[in-house]
């Protein structure tokens, strides 16, 4: 099951050289505001300076969950973020460790996505982000799932981070390999 979602690069539609790299969260927000509600969303740099404006930036990680979801609000899409971290005992290094609850978050955080999906609703997530911007995060807008032997086998997600629209429309990643890059950040929208 793929929903239907146009493909939108972040390199063609920010149009300062400084955003291209950096907008892919707002090239998100533009594509899942353009299905709820058509018409609504203004251009990809309109929504930086918005962004900006209201403070969603950091140049240390980058765009704000919080305010990208009021983005969304400020152009009549209901969304909400939701996290489904849970660290554990930390290792002498000072690095967490995943906790007794990381599965079960998991789970229904997959459960949850399916269900979105299902409804013909966009999920957008967190991954790791590119070296060229370190400590950077990128997101990217989960477009669908496919299930094998009444398991989920994987999803199918849209990377703004491409010209190319066939190297980054309605990719396809194991559900092991998601959940492994996954950050266990979400937006949602209704």
């Amino acid at each position: 099951m793929i929903l239907n979602l146009p493909y939108l690069s972040q390199h063609s539609a920010a149009t300062d050289p400084f955003w291209k790299p950096r907008a892919c969260a707002i090239v998100c927000i533009k594509t899942v505001g353009d299905l709820m509600r058509p018409g609504s969303m203004p251009s990809v740099d309109d929504l930086i300076h918005e962004g900006q404006a209201i403070g969603g930036f950091d140049r240390g990680p980058g765009w704000r969950h919080l305010h990208l979801t009021i983005l969304l609000h400020n152009h009549g899409v209901l969304a909400y973020s939701q996290e489904y971290r849970s660290a554990g005992n930390r290792t002498t290094s000072g690095v967490y460790v995943p906790s007794e609850y990381t599965e079960e978050f998991t789970n229904a955080a997959l459960t949850k996505m399916i269900y979105e999906l299902k409804s013909g609703r966009p999920v957008i997530i967190t991954v790791p982000g590119k070296s060229n911007l370190p400590g950077q995060v990128h997101m990217m807008v989960l477009t669908g799932f496919e299930y094998e032997s009444d398991q989920i086998a994987g999803f199918y997600y849209n990377n703004p981070d491409t010209l190319i629209e066939a190297e980054g429309k309605d990719c396809f990643i194991k559900k092991e390999d998601f959940i492994k890059g996954w950050r266990r950040f979400a937006i949602f929208v209704e």
